[in-house]
């Protein structure tokens, strides 16, 4: 079997019928930053690079038309990695005061706490913060966001221990080493 290439997300891409009404839900209640701004060439279509990591200089792009308009293709779903309970509850609580958010839920897949919901123009978003254990996927169930953390982490790794393919997040990633044939 041929090593494989290791491989990262590095941004989605979305197309979006309103820019600037997009770029400001983003930025003011997601918490991503511009950080540089353009347009597809062959379309004069505008583009826009956003980003919650000063190490990162887009992971996420507004472009301007949907691909039913400018025959692009759109993948649905947006999941931005958070780094605390509190990111997480934050921006559970911009979400809600932005309003218009019918779908807004909070559930665990045992490996991340999440946040979903959609953004104006019906987009699906995920917000997570990874948890140290994994169990096998597709696995979700509500949490309650209101509890303190050590609830929430507490409950967790019960549900956790209880589920198939439980173990931590190092013996996870290194059976995933071996699994796609690369050395740790």
């Amino acid at each position: 079997m041929a090593k494989k290439s290791k491989m990262t997300l590095g941004h989605f891409v979305m197309h979006v019928r309103d820019v600037e009404r997009m770029v400001d839900f983003y930025s003011n209640v997601v918490g991503l930053t511009v950080t540089d701004r353009g347009t597809v060439t062959e379309a004069e279509l505008p583009m826009i690079f956003m980003s919650a990591d000063p190490a990162e200089h887009h992971q996420f792009v507004i472009v301007g038309g949907r691909p039913e308009d400018n025959n692009f293709q759109l993948n649905h779903h947006l999941a931005l990695r958070m780094e605390s309970l509190d990111d997480l509850r934050a921006l559970h609580q911009r979400a809600e005061t932005a309003g218009g958010m019918e779908d807004l839920r909070c559930m665990t897949h045992g490996n991340a706490w999440s946040v979903y919901f959609n953004d104006p123009e019906a987009n699906a978003l995920e917000c997570y913060v990874r948890t140290p254990w994994h169990v096998a996927q597709p696995n979700i169930r509500p949490i309650d966001l209101s509890q303190s953390d050590e609830e929430i982490r507490a409950e967790t790794e019960e549900y956790c221990r209880s589920e198939n393919h439980f173990m931590s997040v190092a013996e996870r990633r290194a059976e995933m080493t071996a699994m796609m044939g690369q050395a740790d």
